[in-house]
């Protein structure tokens, strides 16, 4: 209810911790902008980049029923439901189950996915776009987790207790000599690797690293066409 910067100078440490905090940065348009506008309006920091996401984020919870996920779509996305639930479908138990999992992974992939779309459109530096769908052997499995290919793109596996291969050990290698010739020059491509193209939004190729190390389709593309289009109508209302 603060009106000016004074009257929040004035209140008690205790006052300002009841009135809560939300999570993330604070987008006030005078020290940190909004990043959507800083690339339409070329004031990023264009740099070359590389941005991706992985096959198994996080889960949030445990899903919700099929009944309560339909009403709840239905409550958040308005007229955007039946779109939302052709996207992220639950007809059922198992499938609301699978659709909730995968909104987990594409609150971290359509931020990727959006970040590298919005450089080759405003930027004059590419970006390079990975999916990471290798799963780490050993116990716990949690699939290809939130931040694991981070062992294998910096080569620090040698710190991991976890049964690894010699596929492991081959797709560290690929992947740290992809990051240490973006660090060097800004391109990860170099001699002996598999050609990693630059993120074209026509075209909409990623470099996976799973089982192989290849480039492949968009994965989860209506799903992202459908985020894309719901998220642009949030910026509209704005």
């Amino acid at each position: 209810g603060a009106e000016n910067i004074a009257q929040l100078r004035s209140l008690s440490a205790e006052e300002l911790m009841k009135a809560g905090q939300g999570a993330g940065l604070v987008k006030d348009n005078y020290v940190l902008p909004s990043a959507w506008d800083a690339f339409t309006t070329g004031t990023h920091n264009d740099v070359p980049l590389i941005t991706g996401w992985n096959a198994d984020e996080f889960s949030f919870g445990a899903p919700k029923k099929a009944n309560e996920y339909i009403k709840e779509a239905e409550n958040r996305y308005g007229t955007f439901a039946p779109a939302f639930l052709q996207a992220f479908p639950g007809s059922n138990d198992q499938e609301a189950a699978a659709s909730q999992k995968l909104l987990g992974v594409l609150n971290f992939g359509w931020n990727n996915y959006t970040w590298a779309k919005l450089q080759q459109q405003h930027g004059k530096n590419n970006a390079y776009l990975y999916y990471f769908a290798h799963v780490p052997p050993g116990e716990p499995n949690f699939g290809a987790f939130h931040s694991a290919e981070f062992g294998y793109a910096l080569k620090t596996l040698r710190l991991w207790e976890r049964p690894f291969t010699a596929y492991d050990h081959q797709l560290s290698e690929a992947m740290s000599s992809y990051w240490v010739n973006f660090a060097t020059n800004g391109n990860p491509n170099g001699e002996g690797l598999p050609v990693w193209p630059a993120f074209e939004p026509a075209t909409e190729r990623v470099m996976q690293f799973g089982d192989k190390v290849e480039t492949v389709d968009l994965p989860s593309g209506q799903q992202l066409e459908f985020l894309d289009e719901y998220n642009a109508a949030v910026r509209e209302k704005k």
